[in-house]
This record gives C-alpha cells, sequence and structure tokens, in this order.
C-alpha cells in the first residue's frame, strides 16, 4: 500500500510514469493486476513497455490472467503482448 499510495502522490505532482516498486514490479504491472483498464491504457499510451519484466521475469499478462483482470488481458492482448513468455522458474 505504501508504493501505491507514493505512486498516486507522484503521478498528482508530476504527471503519469511507470515507477517501480516492490520485487521490480513496476506501475503497469500493478495496474494489470488490479484491471485498472484507464491507468494500463494510459501507460501504454505513454511508451510503457507492454511485455515490461519484474524481477521473477513475469509480464504484466501473466499477472493479469494469475488475478483474472480480463480488461487489462484484453488491453495487453491488443497491444501485442507476448503470450508465451517463460518466467525465471519457466511457467
Amino acid at each position: 500500500m505504501n508504493y501505491l499510495d507514493k505512486t498516486h502522490n507522484e503521478i498528482q505532482l508530476t504527471g503519469i510514469f511507470n515507477p517501480r516498486g516492490p520485487y521490480k514490479k513496476s506501475l503497469i504491472h500493478f495496474a494489470a493486476m488490479g484491471d485498472c483498464t484507464e491507468l494500463l491504457q494510459s501507460l501504454l499510451d505513454i511508451g510503457a513497455p507492454v511485455d515490461d519484466l519484474d524481477h521473477n521475469k513475469r509480464t504484466p499478462l501473466s499477472w493479469a490472467a494469475e488475478y483474472g483482470s480480463l480488461g487489462a488481458t484484453r488491453i495487453l492482448l491488443k497491444k501485442t503482448a507476448k503470450v508465451n513468455s517463460l518466467d525465471d522458474m519457466y511457467c
């Protein structure tokens, strides 16, 4: 929660960008997990990488699928996210 609060405050002060938080997840990972479609689309529109990797080499699409974030999954697939990427456990 501290990361999300800090990021929210920074966005209000400086505009939207894609900062890193715990476990090297970026804001795009959290937006995908939470099915925050407007934020996800905004991040992609400003150039956040659709296949951004966290510390376990997991992509936003991987997190969206795990959390059942249907809207985020659709957006990421439309932006040609890799569907067969492997994480550090080869899953």
